[in-house]
C-alpha cells in the first residue's frame, strides 16, 4: 500500500475529482474538503493533456469512504498499488519507493516521475540493494584502510577474499605445472599456501596489538624507517600484476585477431589510462562487476573443455611427476597468492575482526584446492602441449573465441582496481602538499602521472612479451615474496620480542625461505628468459 499524506502546509492545494465523481470527504484538519471546493467543469481530468494526474484521481475516487486519521495534524488517504501504478522513487532511497508526499509531487516534474518507475517497486528495491551491496563489497577490498570501525559482514569478506585471489593467476597455473610436474607442483602450491596464511595471521596479530593502520603504517611502527620498503614492495607487486594482466590481454587479442602484439599492447592505453585516472572505488565497482561475471564464464568454460578432453582422450603421455624447471614454478606459485597486499583493507573493514583469521584460512584452503584441481586437470589433459595461458585451449570457433575475448576484457577491466593501491601510495608521496583539497592543476598533474605509470607498465609488458611464463615467475619471486614471506615475520618479531624459542625459529625459517625464493627463483626466471 502507498500513502499520500496531506500536511498542514499543503492546506491550500486544490485537488478536484473528475467530472461526475462523488466527493471523497475531508482530507485534513486545515485542508478544505472536496465538497467545499468549487467545481471547474471546463478542465476535466480525462482529457489527453492530464495523463499525469489521471491515475491519482481515479484512485482517490475508487477509494471514497476509506478515510483514516492518524493524529490531529494530518489526514491520510490510502492508495493500493492494484488500483494505481504510481511508483515514484524518492532520492534513490529504496525504502521510499512507491511513497510520495503531495508537496513532493507538487515539485516540477513530480507527477511525471511515475512514468520512470512503473509497476511493482519491489524490483527496484532489490536492484538498489544489490548495487549497494556490491559497492560496499568492493570498498571493503580497496578502501577498507579508511574505516576506523568496520561494518562489513563475514559473508562479504569471504567474497572479497575470493575475488582478490581468484583472478588471472589461475590461468597461468596449468603451464606452471608443466614446469613443476604433477607431483611437485601441488605440494609446492599447498606449502606456500600454508606459509603465506601463517604470515598473514602474524600480520593480523601485529595489527591487533598496534591498532588501526595500513600495512605500510604498521611496518613503520615496528621496523622504523625500513618500513617504507613495504609501500615500495606493494607498488612493485601491483605494477608487476598489471604488467602480466596487460600482456595476457594483448596475447589473447593478438592470437584471435591476428594482430601484432605491439599493437594490442599499445591499444590498451586508450582504455586503461582513463579508467585508472578514476580514483573513486564506487565508480570502479561498475567495471569490476562486469569483470567478475566474465571471469566466472571463462573459468567454467576452460574447465569444461579440459574435463571433456581428458574424458575423451585420457591422460597425456608427456606428463612428469617432477620437472627440472621446478624452481621457476616456485615463483608462479607465489604469484598465485597475489592478494596479500589487500589483506589489511579487508581486515580493517570487517565488523567481527576476531573471525577474520579463521575465515581467511578457510578461504585460502578452498582457493588452493581449486587451483590444484583446475591446473592439474588441464595438465593431465594436455601435458607438455599446455599453452602459456589456459584460455587458449578453448576451441577455435565462434564460441571459443568469444569466451577468450570476454575473459581478456574482464582482465583489462580489473586492471584499474589492481593498480589503485599503487597509485594511491605514489600520489600521496609525490602530491602530499595539497592532497586534502587539490586544485584543478594538481588533479591534472595526478592524471598525467597515472597515465605515465600506465604507459610504463605497458612498455614493460611489451618488453617481456617473449616469455610470459618466466615474467610471471619473476614477478612472483621478486615482487611478491617480500610482502608474503619477509615483512610479516620481521614485524612480528619486533612487535612481540618475548616469544618462545620455537616461535622465533619458525619465523627465522620463513625468513630464510623467503630470502631463498627472492634470490634464487628470481635468478632462475631471468636466466632462462
Amino acid at each position: 500500500m502507498s500513502r499520500v499524506i496531506l500536511g498542514q502546509e499543503q492546506g491550500d492545494l486544490k485537488a478536484r475529482p473528475s467530472e461526475g465523481a462523488e466527493p471523497v470527504g475531508p482530507c485534513g484538519a486545515n485542508c478544505k474538503s472536496f465538497e467545499q471546493m468549487p467545481a471547474e467543469p471546463a478542465s476535466p481530468l480525462w482529457q489527453s493533456s492530464n495523463d499525469a494526474v489521471r491515475d491519482l484521481s481515479r484512485a482517490l475516487n475508487e477509494n471514497k469512504g476509506q478515510e483514516s486519521r492518524r493524529g490531529t495534524k494530518e489526514g491520510i488517504a490510502t492508495l493500493p498499488y492494484g488500483q494505481c501504478d504510481i511508483a515514484v522513487r524518492d532520492g534513490g532511497d529504496p525504502e521510499r519507493l512507491g511513497t510520495h508526499f503531495f508537496h513532493e509531487l507538487a515539485q516540477p516534474g513530480g507527477f511525471r516521475r511515475q512514468h520512470l518507475v512503473p509497476g511493482n517497486p519491489d524490483h527496484f528495491r532489490k536492484l538498489a540493494s544489490l548495487s549497494q551491496s556490491y559497492v560496499s563489497f568492493i570498498t571493503s577490498i580497496y578502501d577498507g584502510d579508511k574505516c576506523e570501525i568496520g561494518d562489513t559482514g563475514t559473508l562479504k569478506i569471504t567474497g572479497a577474499i575470493l575475488k582478490v585471489f581468484l583472478c588471472s593467476a589461475i590461468m597461468f597455473l596449468p603451464k606452471g605445472f608443466v614446469n613443476g610436474g604433477w607431483l611437485f607442483s601441488p605440494i609446492a602450491l599447498s606449502f606456500f599456501c600454508a606459509v603465506c596464511s601463517h604470515c598473514v595471521v602474524q600480520l593480523i596479530q601485529v595489527r591487533a596489538l598496534l591498532g588501526h593502520g595500513t600495512f605500510g603504517e604498521l611496518a613503520r611502527k615496528t621496523l622504523g624507517r625500513v618500513g617504507v620498503l613495504v609501500d615500495i614492495s606493494i607498488c612493485f607487486s601491483q605494477f608487476g600484476y598489471c604488467t602480466a594482466l596487460a600482456l595476457f590481454t594483448a596475447r589473447v587479442f593478438s592470437t584471435i585477431f591476428s594482430l601484432p602484439i605491439s599493437v594490442c599492447v599499445g591499444a590498451q592505453l586508450f582504455l586503461l589510462a582513463p579508467l585508472c585516472c578514476i580514483r573513486k572505488v564506487r565508480i570502479l565497482a561498475i567495471p569490476a562487476l562486469i569483470a567478475d561475471v566474465l571471469v566466472m564464464v571463462g573459468l567454467l568454460s576452460v574447465a569444461g573443455v579440459a574435463i571433456h578432453h581428458l574424458a575423451n582422450n585420457g591422460i597425456a603421455e608427456s606428463i612428469v611427476a617432477v620437472a627440472p624447471e621446478g624452481p621457476i614454478f616456485l615463483g608462479t606459485a607465489i604469484y598465485s597468492f597475489e592478494g596479500i597486499g589487500n589483506i589489511m583493507p579487508m581486515y580493517n573493514s570487517m565488523r567481527d575482526k576476531e573471525k577474520f583469521c579463521g575465515v581467511f584460512i578457510a578461504c585460502m584452503t578452498g582457493i588452493t584446492s581449486l587451483f590444484i584441481a583446475f591446473a592439474l586437470t588441464c595438465y593431465l589433459a594436455y601435458g607438455a602441449d599446455m599453452q602459456t595461458v589456459a584460455v587458449f585451449i578453448l576451441p577455435d570457433s565462434h564460441w571459443g573465441n568469444n569466451v577468450a575475448v570476454a575473459y581478456a576484457v574482464a582482465v583489462a577491466l580489473s586492471f584499474p582496481l589492481v593498480l589503485l593501491p599503487a597509485t594511491h601510495i605514489c600520489s600521496d608521496a609525490i602530491f602530499q602538499a595539497n592532497r586534502i583539497k587539490p586544485s584543478f592543476k594538481q588533479k591534472m598533474s595526478k592524471n598525467l602521472f597515472i597515465t605515465f605509470l600506465v604507459v610504463f607498465i605497458l612498455w614493460v609488458s611489451w618488453v617481456g612479451q617473449a616469455n610470459l611464463n618466466n615474467l610471471v615467475s619473476f614477478i612472483g619471486s621478486f615482487c611478491c615474496v617480500p610482502l608474503g614471506l619477509l615483512y610479516p615475520p620481521c614485524m612480528h618479531l619486533q612487535a612481540f620480542p618475548n616469544q618462545s624459542i620455537m616461535s622465533k625459529a619458525v619465523k627465522y625459517a620463513e625468513l630464510a625461505l623467503g630470502s631463498f625464493c627472492l634470490v634464487f627463483t628470481s635468478y632462475m626466471a631471468l636466466s632462462t628468459f
